[in-house]
Order: structure tokens, then sequence, then C-alpha cells
């Protein structure tokens, strides 16, 4: 999380969700650990006010996908 709080720019999700496994041994292990990971971090990026409103309706659309491809989980 301490990622999160530095004043530079968060560019390469897939670097920090990397990180984090080899931080946190087998932390993220499915495609649907990952899709939940980057929904939880889009969804404070958000509320945190670090993205720009015109990114929201590709937020929305990431969303939507999301809750189909994890209906049943």
């Amino acid at each position: 999380m301490e990622l999160i709080h530095r004043p530079a720019p968060l560019l390469e999700m897939r670097g920090y969700l990397l990180n984090l496994r080899k931080e946190r041994n087998n932390s993220v292990q499915t495609e649907h650990q990952y899709l939940y990971v980057h929904q939880v971090l889009l969804l404070y990026f958000k509320r945190a006010k670090y993205l720009d409103e015109s990114t929201y309706p590709y937020l929305e659309e990431f969303t939507k996908e999301y809750r189909n491809a994890t209906k049943g989980f």
C-alpha cells in the first residue's frame, strides 16, 4: 500500500502485482483474484480522486465486465 501513497504515478499494474506476489507468497493465484485486485485498486483510486473523470466510463465498463466474469463466486 505504500506504493499508492507515493507522489509518483502508478504506471505498471502488472509489476506491482508481481512484487506483491513476491512479498506475499501466493497472494494472487488465479485470474479472478487478479481481476479482484484490479477492481479494488481502481475503485480506491476513483474515491481518492487519483483518476481523471474522463476515465470513469472505462472504469464503469471494467466493473460491468468484472461482475459478469465473477458471477457465482
